[in-house]
């Protein structure tokens, strides 16, 4: 009843917890607004605050695991964040930050 709804309740990936459902109820849902452009680059801070706040979330919910975007979970309805996205950068910020 309080989970926060960031894609479909019925979509799953068979790499996020073996693709089980209702993902809602056990994920957090990070927003980094962008237009998904080339010519509009997430900026540092946007990635080292979302790096910040995946530390922070893993260190407080050790269930906590998979780092992935809408996209791979809900592929027909969400694209974000994006083929620019840093994802190496943000990888590098979280595990060595």
């Amino acid at each position: 009843a309080r989970a926060a709804w960031h894609v479909r309740n019925d979509c799953s990936h068979k790499d996020v917890w073996a693709g089980r459902g209702r993902v809602n109820h056990f994920s957090l849902g990070i927003e980094v607004v962008n237009t998904m452009r080339a010519d509009d680059p997430f900026s540092a801070w946007q990635i080292e605050a979302t790096a910040a706040i995946v530390r922070y979330a893993w260190a407080k919910y050790a269930n906590l695991v998979h780092v992935v975007s809408h996209a791979k979970l809900d592929p027909a309805r969400r694209t974000d964040p994006g083929a620019h996205f840093p994802w190496e950068r943000l990888r590098a910020l979280v595990l060595e930050g």
